[in-house]
């Protein structure tokens, strides 16, 4: 054989030896798989107030949606109420827990945690779990230092408070960290995207982690009632929660669309509904035809809810729930239309 054949045989026989090693190298540089089909992620920001990001559940949801997407795992993400929920990592009753950072937290040194992120909040897993910490260790990483990362971070940490704003005359979108979900959903229901950014804004203000006392949830405070009636339980996943809130309100268009004078009107109607209720609105516009006045215009309405709050309201059989201050509704509306016309300044 000649030496040049000989060279050629031996470089075809190396590559053939080292191909496998390459191309395992080359894996194990991508975000390796979970092994896992579900990972039930804990949440302990529920009243986290970070110095360095307004929306950090909002942003460690997203971020733990988009591991699960890249990793091809599915994350179980929910909000517990304990400070520091490690005995539920130590129970192996969660896989993971996404907490506030600080230098003393009690996490064995076999355990993983991950760098610090933009929020001051870290993500821990037990010992035992290799393949879940190679994956979001191979895959966090990277991702740090990627747009999508810098885009999503830019999103969640300026404050968005929308009178401020016009105040201090910083306009231009984004208005809020969920801009292009706010546009699907108002084009669903045919509403300007900015006066649901103001419902939300009212409502949440963006606060994915919000509860009320009376067990509201999420960006639109929807009951869980409610939200079951659209078919969703995960009031926590902003998608979700806009949808549920958006299907229910397209259900109050349809209920006042014959007692309305006009679109925005309509609107305002579905406004007031969404606050007090269909029933409490419904009897204001059957106790103002009761009386003859004109009820479709949402100042009609507001003239005649005075006298919903007397004790003879209760001799009228239009009226079937009987008394109706009225007060926080008549506020709310007000205050959405506020905020509209500041979002439309935010965003023209």
């Amino acid at each position: 054989m000649s030496p040049r054949r000989s060279a050629r045989f031996l470089l075809l026989t190396l590559a053939v030896l080292l191909l496998p090693s390459l191309l395992q190298r080359s894996r194990k540089q991508q975000a390796e798989p979970v092994t896992e089909e579900f990972v039930r992620c804990a949440l302990a920001l529920r009243g986290w107030s970070s110095p360095t990001m307004e929306y950090s559940a909002g942003f460690n949801y997203e971020l733990l949606q988009t591991l699960g997407e890249e990793t091809a795992c599915i994350p179980d993400i929910f909000l517990t109420r304990d400070d520091l929920p490690l005995d539920s990592l130590m129970r192996d009753s969660v896989d993971m827990v996404v907490l506030p950072f600080r230098d003393s937290l009690p996490v064995p040194e076999t355990w993983f945690v991950s760098e610090v992120l933009p929020d001051s909040t870290v993500w821990i897993i037990r010992d035992g779990r290799d393949g879940l910490v190679k994956a979001v260790n191979g895959w966090l990483g990277p991702f740090r230092g990627s747009r999508a990362f810098a885009g999503m971070q830019a999103r969640f940490q300026p404050t968005y408070h929308p009178v401020k704003r016009v105040e201090e005359d910083r306009l231009g979108t984004p208005a809020s960290p969920y801009d292009a979900l706010l546009k699907k959903y108002a084009a669903k229901i045919g509403w300007d995207w900015r006066m649901l950014a103001a419902l939300v804004w009212n409502e949440s203000k963006f606060h994915i982690e919000l509860r009320s006392p009376r067990g509201a949830e999420g960006l639109m405070q929807m009951m869980p009632h409610t939200a079951r009636r659209h078919h969703t339980d995960d009031m926590l996943d902003p998608e979700e929660n806009l949808r549920a809130a958006t299907d229910y309100l397209e259900r109050l268009r349809g209920l006042f669309e014959d007692d309305a004078d006009n679109a925005e009107e309509l609107m305002r109607m579905v406004l007031a509904a969404y606050n007090a209720g269909e029933g409490r609105i419904k009897d204001v516009i059957a106790y103002a035809a009761y009386t003859g006045r004109p009820h479709g215009k949402w100042t009609d309405l507001e003239a005649v809810i005075p006298e919903m709050r007397e004790e003879s309201i209760l001799q009228v059989d239009t009226v079937r729930l009987g008394m109706f201050q009225g007060f926080e509704t008549i506020r709310y509306i007000a205050d959405i239309e506020s905020l509209y016309k500041a979002f439309c300044t935010i965003a023209p």
